[in-house]
């Protein structure tokens, strides 16, 4: 039997790539086999020169590997070109897309009689009989609000009635090639940038080579658009949520959305929100978030903006406190007159941190932070130039001093 298989639904694609070919979370047997076959041809098609595999304990698993330095684009933008469509569809489209090249306008009675008249298609039916292709104004209509939705195709009100036709395109935007292969690479939702350069001419060479990207992001673009949308409009988003660990349970949420923070260490995003289960702000995963909507507007968005201007600067991470209380944090780093590099990492990533100089040598670090423990990765870095360390939250210092010790125990051992 010939392989068939229609995806037109970005969030099950995207799925199945974050499931399958990045976390490896799940086995193709969680799905159904005639849709894992189907999607995982349709998506190791687009990304060939991506998939590698290893075989372990008689399995066999593929993912996806990329060197950013070798790549001008992020070959994960490819998702966004990945749909299939019956032999039917892909005529349909032509034809309207024919009709409407000549920059009128047009009634959908108009269309469907151009139809009629001008293609005359005819295919073999199940009997073996050649039937003429019919053409109704419902179907022509749906055809229609697709290509709209895609942004092929526009509407106009004249009258009572809604009439189609096909902008003129005289943008040259080959000037601003180089700006469009930074933005599609540094940016959130970069993928329109790489959309905007499919449609005009593009150079063998781009400007720019990216050493440390994250790829990932543009498996979230879809989310991440929606949700600047929301923040913009002040309008609450529903969304259905994986937790990190119960990756079979889906968690659905309310939120009013207020900011987006992605990581520099690890490439992640996360969104900073006020939930209304439990009405606390809290920070949800962009990658676990699925099947998200807007929502009405929220008449306490002035309310929850102003808490965050309030109290942003005190956040050091994604974790918080459900009480929002700051703990005061202060450690003294010694930094020789030779080490100047790590006095200019300090102001670098310091963030709401302050910095004294005591003398020569030593330096006082202090900070007012909702979770101490958000610092614990950054304050790691510098245990062998740390001197002193003291905090108003006794078990964050307590993690900190068996962090000391065992590092003291392990070294002594050789």
């Amino acid at each position: 039997m010939a392989y068939s298989e229609s995806i037109r639904d970005l969030e099950r694609l995207r799925e199945i790539i974050l499931n399958f070919y990045v976390d490896g979370s799940k086995t193709k047997d969680e799905y159904l086999a005639s849709f894992y076959r189907g999607a995982s041809i349709i998506i190791e098609n687009a990304l060939c020169e991506n998939i590698q595999i290893i075989r372990k304990a008689g399995k066999t698993r593929k993912f996806i590997s990329v060197d950013a330095r070798k790549h001008q684009n992020n070959p994960l933008h490819k998702i966004f070109f990945i749909k299939s469509y019956s032999s039917n569809d892909i005529s349909f489209y032509f034809h309207i897309i024919d009709i409407l090249h000549d920059n009128k306008t047009k009634k959908i009675s108009e269309i469907t009689e151009e139809l009629r008249q001008r293609y005359y298609n005819f295919y073999e039916d199940s009997d073996g009989n050649i039937t003429q292709k019919k053409y109704f104004p419902d179907t022509v209509r749906n055809k229609l609000e697709e290509l709209v939705s895609l942004g092929i195709v526009s509407t106009i009100i004249i009258g009572n009635r809604f009439e189609y036709y096909i902008e003129k395109n005289e943008i040259n935007l080959n000037y601003l090639k180089d700006s469009l292969s930074f933005f599609s690479n540094a940016f959130p939702a970069g993928f329109i940038g790489e959309i905007i350069q499919r449609d005009y001419q593009k150079s063998k060479e781009d400007l720019f080579v990216f050493k440390h990207n994250y790829l990932n992001h543009v498996l979230d673009a879809d989310i991440l658009c929606v949700t600047l949308d929301a923040i913009r409009t002040s309008r609450k988003i529903e969304f259905d949520y994986n937790s990190l660990t119960q990756h079979e349970s889906n968690d659905h949420f309310l939120v009013y959305p207020l900011k987006i923070y992605s990581s520099v260490s690890e490439g992640r995003q996360y969104l900073f929100c006020f939930n209304y289960k439990n009405n606390l702000y809290a920070f949800f995963r962009l990658d676990k978030m699925h099947n998200i909507k807007t929502e009405n507007i929220d008449d306490k968005a002035l309310i929850h903006k102003q808490f965050y201007l309030d109290n942003h600067d005190k956040m050091w991470g994604t974790s918080i406190k459900k009480e929002w209380k700051t703990e005061h944090v202060e450690f003294v780093v010694k930094i020789n007159s030779n080490e100047d590099y790590i006095l200019k990492r300090i102001n670098r990533e310091k963030r709401n941190c302050v910095i004294k100089k005591i003398d020569e040598t030593l330096y006082l670090i202090t900070n007012d932070v909702l979770s101490p423990y958000s610092m614990i990765p950054w304050i790691r870095t510098f245990y062998g130039k740390i001197i002193s360390i003291s905090s108003s939250d006794s078990l964050f210092l307590k993690e900190i001093k068996e962090d000391i010790s065992a590092l003291k125990e392990y070294y002594n051992a050789f």
